[in-house]
């Protein structure tokens, strides 16, 4: 048995012992690359003398170490490939050759100073025949009129109808309102009333009346003033609508 003496000594020893090889293995470690520089987080150090720059990929690695420079133009300044835009080179689109913006003038007040009383006559259409179509035009509101005729005197009786359409320029619109007077009268104005203010670029106005199968015995001839209205009384020059009338429709 050893003394406490020995024992304490040889524990020490055997404590000095490992110390000595830990610390020779971590001194191999390190004679084994004596030159090697420890990197930085995030990659290895770039070697002394490397093309690699600091703006090469994140993970450290460089698919074409040695990329061939951009051509430089020594006219721009500028690779051939790439052009810069300023605000000296923006173009302004302007309408293709021939074509303009013009639509007419600008648009400003325009309302009716007519009355119906002077309305202007377009001519007349047959009610229950087949007839021509009249028709006007303008830029502005106005009153016109015109007559519708009974022509059929067959025994078997005839309505009588006619359709009235407008249609509006492009950039504008314009409301149609009919008025049709009494049977064998001689003016539309104060008479039946019809509408058509769409928003469209056409509107249109069709009345029927008068004798059914048996024929009445009386001339169902009117007399039909419209009013053509610029919408919210805008309108600009140059921009026309048209009316067309047919009879018999």
């Amino acid at each position: 048995m050893l003394s406490p003496m020995c024992a304490e000594r040889r524990a020490a020893i055997g404590r000095c012992g490992v110390i000595p090889l830990v610390l020779g293995f971590a001194c191999a470690a390190g004679v084994e690359n004596p030159e090697t520089t420890l990197a930085p987080p995030g990659g290895p150090a770039p070697a002394t003398g490397s093309n690699e720059s600091e703006d090469d990929d994140p993970d450290g690695f460089d698919d074409d170490p040695f990329p061939d420079p951009d051509p430089i133009d020594t006219t721009t300044g500028f690779p051939p490939d790439e052009t810069t835009t300023g605000v000296g080179d923006e173009t302004t689109m302007g309408p293709p050759a021939g074509e303009t913006t013009d639509d007419g003038g600008p648009m400003g007040d325009c309302p009716n100073l007519d009355t119906c009383q002077g309305a202007s006559g377009i001519g007349l259409v047959s009610g229950d025949e087949s007839s021509r179509t009249i028709g006007a035009s303008g830029s502005e509101s106005t009153w016109i009129e015109f007559q519708v005729t009974e022509n059929d005197d067959a025994l078997v009786g005839a309505a009588m109808s006619f359709t009235a359409t407008l249609s509006s320029p492009a950039g504008a619109d314009f409301d149609l309102y009919v008025y049709r007077g009494m049977e064998g009268g001689n003016t539309g104005c104060n008479g039946f009333m019809q509408q058509s203010t769409s928003a469209g670029s056409q509107d249109a106005v069709s009345m029927t009346w008068g004798e059914g199968v048996v024929p009445n015995g009386l001339d169902d001839g009117v007399w039909v003033a419209v009013e053509i209205r610029a919408k919210d009384d805008m309108c600009a020059p140059g921009q026309q609508w048209m009316l067309t009338v047919e009879g018999n429709s």
